[in-house]
């Protein structure tokens, strides 16, 4: 837990800001900071961070869990009376038990206003909570000290986002977005991840083979009657029984009977090809 000093304020209706002193090695990042940071005047700074970037710190007191920080009084937020005001507690509720039902708040009052709705993220861990703006500050003595903008926010708030109490010399970054007022208070559930793709349909299945080319082919739709041979019909096994020479006879072998036609170029005679089934 860091070491943490709280600040005194000067208006009696100011929660004190509470920061850990801040680190050794954090010189050369706090001179980074300040490029960005022009230092603000008075008691609060009257305009947010341009970026939405702060350095966190907690403050106050809180139910979940039991919370109370020794150097702040429970219900002394000067924004408390927007918490009745939004319903968020029942006028019978005093402003301790108030700021405890609330529970996720923030300081803002003098930048965002009060009751404002702020999502707080903590940018390394992508944990977001939305918050109550019920109390102003912190004072311009801390900011000027961090060379940063500072956010103090609910201890539950804290835990949610870093697990830990932080002061503002840790550099403990958050971002912050005005959201509307009617969201929720409390931690932002992570979006669920969309479901995967379908798998791609399977590939047809191939072709089949194409027959082969031998005598269980039929002839064209011209092929002629059985030839004979000397008189006899030619049988056959084979479309090279039709055609026993270098030469093709224009026959195929259909039924075991030698018939003219044709499945190859092959069986065709002198420069004739085989045309749908015939040689030409």
């Amino acid at each position: 837990m860091p070491l943490r000093a709280c600040l005194g304020l000067v208006i009696a209706a100011l929660v004190a800001a509470c920061s850990s002193a801040p680190a050794p090695e954090s010189a050369a990042s706090s001179a980074g900071a300040v490029s960005g940071f022009p230092g603000c005047s008075g008691v609060f700074n009257t305009h947010p961070s341009p970026t939405g970037a702060y350095y966190a710190t907690d403050f106050g007191c809180s139910s979940d869990p039991y919370f109370t920080d020794p150097g702040d009084t429970c219900g002394s937020a000067s924004c408390i009376q927007s918490a009745y005001d939004e319903g968020v507690c029942s006028g019978g509720q005093s402003h301790a038990d108030c700021q405890r039902a609330v529970n996720w708040y923030a300081v803002g009052g003098a930048s965002y206003g009060c009751g404002a709705r702020l999502q707080v993220t903590n940018p390394a861990n992508g944990k977001s909570v939305v918050v109550m703006v019920l109390d102003n500050g912190p004072s311009c003595s801390v900011e000027n000290d961090a060379s940063f903008w500072v956010l103090d926010v609910s201890y539950p708030t804290i835990m949610v986002l870093f697990g830990e109490e932080e002061g503002w010399g840790d550099h403990a970054r958050v971002n912050a977005v005005v959201v509307d007022p009617s969201t929720p208070l409390g931690p932002v559930s992570a979006a669920a991840p969309p479901p995967p793709p379908p798998p791609p349909p399977p590939p047809p299945p191939p072709p089949p083979p194409p027959p082969p080319a031998d005598d269980a082919s039929s002839p064209g739709p011209d092929a002629g009657p059985p030839t004979e041979e000397g008189g006899a019909t030619v049988s056959c096994n084979t479309d090279g029984d039709c055609n026993p020479g270098s030469d093709g006879s224009g026959q195929i072998c259909v039924g075991g009977q030698c018939v003219a036609g044709c499945n190859a170029d092959w069986e065709c005679p002198g420069s004739t090809t085989c045309v749908s089934g015939q040689c030409q």
